[in-house]
């Protein structure tokens, strides 16, 4: 108890000092998973007493868990999912796309709630731009961002719209693409190439690349779980990206199809239940052709 007690008043003193101390004494303390899903729940219920002075609640969240390796995935979220799912507190988890479509999933329903989140389409499927999914980016951003600020135009600039037509909806790609362009403003200032530190179109699409070199990296990368021995090549994923650039649809979940939208490659628009390319990764395919 001596022991407890101490490594409480520890987390304590650090969660209010914001230290790193908190991780190396779970780190240190715990050697068995459980021990640390104990340890965590600590830490939990003291910043839930932080949260509640303020009036507000608290909400965990766990991003790139659809990032961990399938075998890794299927054992905290389906095999052992109850150090994740008995932490004391309101929590998001992420999941691989895999896992989704997986025979197995129903397992998933006795230990947490799923929902998928729509992407927010910017384009409709007959091929014209989406003014209703646009004008919700905008909106999300401006809540966040002064957008008339930070980017040549504002939201409704050609920069801005390049990012939201070329990023497809995903507001994570969209996000990415907007730091690494304020990252490239600020760098043309600091170099003395121009006086302005706002984002232009030419920085988004410095962004858009090296989003896209990261996406198309990732296709050649992919491995299968180990239940499956056929080999799939790069080729016939890029065979399909091919076919579904030009004309959109909805996919059947089959063994490519899942790696693609594991992969972000393909984006599943889930109000109207059809698919498309990544628009960069529509650009990669197509130039290939």
């Amino acid at each position: 108890m001596g022991k407890l007690v101490g490594l409480s008043a520890y987390l304590k003193a650090d969660i209010k000092t914001g230290s790193r101390t908190i991780h190396k004494a779970i780190t240190k303390e715990n050697k068995r998973l459980s021990e640390l899903a104990y340890q965590c729940n600590l830490v939990i219920k003291e910043a839930r007493i932080g949260a509640q002075k303020e009036g507000r609640d608290l909400v965990l969240i766990i991003e790139d868990l659809d990032k961990v390796s399938l075998d890794a995935a299927d054992e905290i979220l389906i095999s052992n999912p109850a150090p994740l799912a008995d932490l004391e507190c309101k929590a998001v988890f992420t999941a691989p796309i895999w896992l989704l479509c997986n025979p197995r999933s129903a397992v998933l329903d006795n230990s947490f709630r799923r929902v998928i989140l729509p992407m927010i389409r910017v384009k409709e499927r007959a091929g014209g731009p989406s003014r209703e999914g646009r004008e919700t980016l905008r909106n999300i951003l401006n809540r966040r961002l002064d957008m008339e600020q930070l980017i040549v135009g504002g939201s409704n600039g050609s920069a801005f719209t390049l990012a939201i037509e070329k990023t497809g909806g995903v507001l994570r790609h969209l996000f990415e693409v907007l730091t690494t362009a304020a990252t490239t403003a600020d760098y043309a200032v600091k170099r003395k190439h121009r006086k302005q530190p706002r984002i232009t179109k030419g920085d988004v699409r410095y962004g858009l690349d090296q989003l896209k070199s990261e996406l198309v990296r990732r296709l050649g990368v992919l491995g299968l779980p180990p239940e499956y021995k056929e080999e799939i090549t790069v080729q016939a994923m890029l065979d399909r990206l091919r076919k579904l650039a030009k004309n959109p649809r909805r996919m059947d979940s089959d063994l490519i199809n899942l790696l693609l939208l594991q992969a972000h490659a393909v984006i599943e628009y889930n109000g109207e239940g059809w698919h498309a390319a990544h628009p960069l990764i529509a650009e990669h395919v197509l130039s290939l052709s």
